[in-house]
């Protein structure tokens, strides 16, 4: 994901949304506009990989706000946010928007979203690295990074690029991404870039789940779970740091690796929380 354009209604929360992205260091990322036809002619000029639009800032057309975008940049991600009539939210899904999301204040969810998308994106590619993509479509989620398809698709061909004499090198990506876990056991450099990459996404979905749920457990599973202990710990205090959490939050906030479930990652955490809540059950 290489640039958001944020559709806003007024200027109080354009600004909230460009002194976030300054904070974070993504000003030459995130671009704001405070109506649709201020964001229809950012687009003309320069096309945005994400739009996160207020609904309020293009009604009553939506719709045809959404094909505009379409027509000028037709890869791009419409995301509406904010309350809208359920046949007009249809219809701009219809018509190539992603979806809506739905909330209360429409201003503070507009820059909510904003600044967790940039949270999301500070810190995980390195200059020059492409915008990784998911077997779904999407670009830049977490699927994308934190997966072994993601280190076939995205991660290795990018790294061995940078270790071209790496021993990875040359073999199918699938057979690669799978070995690469024995090269970060081992410490392998090329290795712990991309574990250090994963560790990271990682820690930012946290980060966000920690202001939606407030949870006190943060489970990682998948295949880290077959690896030594040292390489298990390791991982988990990269994802820990990686997760920024409020004081409070932190001074009770558990980390844990899942034992011997499910090699997918959110089923077996799923199942490890439902079994520590209710013993009973499994």
């Amino acid at each position: 994901m290489r640039s958001v354009l944020v559709c806003v209604r007024t200027e109080l929360a354009e600004q909230a949304v460009s002194n976030a992205a300054a904070q974070l260091g993504l000003s030459d990322i995130i671009t704001t506009a405070v109506s649709g036809a201020d964001a229809l002619a950012r687009v003309a000029e320069q096309p945005a990989d994400v739009l996160l639009v207020d609904t309020a800032s293009v009604r009553p057309d939506t719709v045809g706000f959404t094909r505009q975008v379409l027509e000028r940049s037709p890869s791009s991600v419409v995301v509406f946010l904010g309350p809208e009539d359920p046949a007009v939210a249809r219809g701009a899904v219809d018509a190539g928007a992603r979806g809506l999301i739905r909330g209360g204040e429409r201003e503070d969810l507009v820059a909510t979203v904003a600044k967790a998308l940039m949270l999301l994106m500070r810190g995980r590619m390195v200059p020059g690295q492409p915008v990784p993509r998911c077997n779904c479509g999407l670009a830049g989620d977490l699927e994308s990074i934190a997966s072994l398809s993601g280190i076939a698709r995205n991660l290795l061909p990018f790294w061995l690029t940078r270790y071209p004499g790496h021993p990875l090198a040359g073999i199918d990506p699938d057979i690669a991404a799978k070995q690469t876990r024995d090269y970060g056991e081992r410490g392998d450099e090329l290795a712990g870039r991309i574990f250090d990459q994963q560790a990271t996404a990682i820690g930012r979905m946290f980060t966000i789940a920690s202001n939606v749920l407030d949870p006190d457990a943060y489970f990682v599973g998948g295949g880290v779970t077959d690896t030594g202990a040292e390489f298990r710990t390791a991982f988990l205090e990269r994802v820990r740091k990686a997760t920024q959490l409020r004081v409070e939050q932190a001074s009770v906030a558990t980390f844990a690796i899942v034992p011997d479930l499910d090699m997918a990652g959110a089923r077996g955490s799923a199942l490890a929380a439902l079994r520590a809540i209710r013993p009973a059950i499994l």
